[in-house]
């Protein structure tokens, strides 16, 4: 935290956080004394060292009677942690890259902020288990995620792939590329998959129109060939007709009067 532990020796907490958040600090603490509940808060306080943010537990502590004799607060200063997630967020829109996590035993899956941006979803509705999941895959492609290929892939301690999906904000068909990882548990049954998605259309489309390009410029050259072909056949063929032109040009010269050439 960068701070003396003396700084916070027997001083309110308003006095340390600011009115505003030690009021929150004592409402917090009232609330656990009441409910005897652990609870978890994630907090930003202004302090002489700087804004530092914390994640904060809140614990009651009875006697032996089962009265709250106090609360236990104990803070994680958690200020480098969110700073790094921040960028790891920003790095990932830059790059289009989004990562998620399966769990195979409760089938919980969890996105990254910008794996709601490919797919055109919002994290406040929609719940990214594997059932939905398959609506989202562009439907000629959809046979890369059945059950069985499923299967295969999280059997496996690492898999990539391709495949196409629709932007359920605009409709767009957008190019994935997919990278996985599986975590095994005792037995070597599969247990977890963690792992990311990268949009890669604008690559993708790149691709394909250099391939189109490719076949129009091979299309041209045949085409070219074909012509400069045709362009030595009719070349000879008028070198031999002249020849034969000529020819007969100078048998008719020397045919004698009253012949038949004549």
């Amino acid at each position: 935290m960068q701070m003396p532990p003396g700084y916070f020796t027997g001083k309110t907490a308003e006095e340390i956080f600011g009115k505003q958040a030690g009021g929150i600090y004592h409402q917090r603490i009232a609330k656990t004394a009441e409910t005897k509940q652990d609870e978890d808060y994630e907090e930003t306080v202004a302090l002489p060292a700087g804004t530092r943010t914390f994640i904060s537990r809140y614990n009651a502590i009875e006697n032996k009677t089962g009265q709250v004799a106090g609360v236990q607060v104990i803070s994680t200063d958690v200020t480098q942690l969110k700073h790094t997630e921040r960028q790891l967020r920003k790095s990932q829109t830059i790059a289009k890259l989004g990562s998620y996590t399966w769990n195979l035993e409760t089938g919980q899956v969890e996105w990254s902020d910008e794996m709601y941006s490919i797919f055109g979803l919002s994290r406040e509705t929609y719940d990214p288990n594997n059932e939905n999941y398959l609506a989202l895959i562009h439907p000629d492609d959809r046979h890369l995620n059945s059950e069985e290929k499923l299967a295969q892939i999280i059997s496996r301690p690492e898999h990539t792939g391709e495949y196409r999906i629709i932007d359920q904000s605009s409709g767009e068909t957008k190019y994935i590329h997919l990278w996985g990882e599986t975590i095994f548990g005792e037995g070597g049954t599969p247990r977890e998959v963690f792992g990311t998605f990268q949009d890669i259309t604008e690559r993708k489309l790149a691709e394909i129109e250099k391939e189109k390009l490719e076949k129009q410029l091979l299309q041209a050259q045949k085409m070219e060939s074909i012509g400069n072909l045709a362009g030595g056949i009719a070349h000879d063929f008028n070198n031999i007709l002249s020849s034969l032109i000529g020819f007969t040009d100078l048998a008719l010269g020397n045919a004698g009067k009253g012949t038949e050439l004549e």
